[in-house]
C-alpha cells in the first residue's frame, strides 16, 4: 500500500495485489487498475528497498508507482563518496536515475554499505530544476 496526501491538495494511492498481478491506483477522484510487474516498487521505498535486496551491478532497471501509474525507470550508480552527515562521515554508494531528453525530474540516492545499505542522503529535483536534499541526523536499530 502507497498513500501520499497533500501534494496539490489531493491524495493518491497505490494498492498492491501480489497475487492477482494487479495494482488498483486511486488519484483524486479517478480510480483505475493496471497490470503489476512483478518488484514494483512505490516511490517512498525506492531507496529502502536496497537495504533488503542488495543492488547487483552498476546499472538496473526498475518499475516504480506514485499513485499515478507505473513508469520503468533505469537508475545507474554513480560512484563511492564520504558524506558528510551530523552522525559524521558515513561513505556512500551513489545512485541516480538516468534521464532522457524530455524528463526533467531526478531522484538520486546514497546507500551506506556499512550501514546495512540504508539511505543516507535523498535529493529530490523537480521539473524547475529545484533540488531538494534530505540527510540522515539519526539511525536506531533495535535488537
Amino acid at each position: 500500500h502507497f498513500e501520499e496526501t497533500g501534494r496539490r491538495g489531493g491524495t493518491r494511492t497505490a494498492k498492491f495485489d501480489w497475487a492477482a498481478g494487479q495494482l488498483a491506483l486511486f488519484n483524486g477522484n479517478s480510480a483505475r487498475t493496471v497490470a503489476l510487474p512483478r518488484g514494483t516498487l512505490d516511490q517512498t521505498s525506492l531507496a529502502y528497498a536496497f537495504s533488503f535486496r542488495p543492488v547487483a551491478g552498476a546499472g538496473f532497471d526498475i518499475h516504480v508507482t506514485d499513485g499515478r501509474g507505473v513508469k520503468q525507470y533505469r537508475y545507474r550508480e554513480v560512484g563511492q563518496e564520504t558524506l558528510v552527515t551530523p552522525l559524521g562521515e558515513i561513505r556512500a554508494r551513489h545512485f541516480e536515475k538516468v534521464r532522457g531528453p524530455d524528463d526533467k525530474r531526478g531522484f538520486e540516492f546514497w546507500l551506506a554499505p556499512d550501514r546495512h545499505l540504508l539511505p543516507v542522503k535523498l535529493r529530490f529535483v523537480e521539473k524547475s530544476g529545484d533540488a531538494f536534499d534530505s540527510i540522515i541526523t539519526e539511525i536506531k536499530v533495535q535488537q
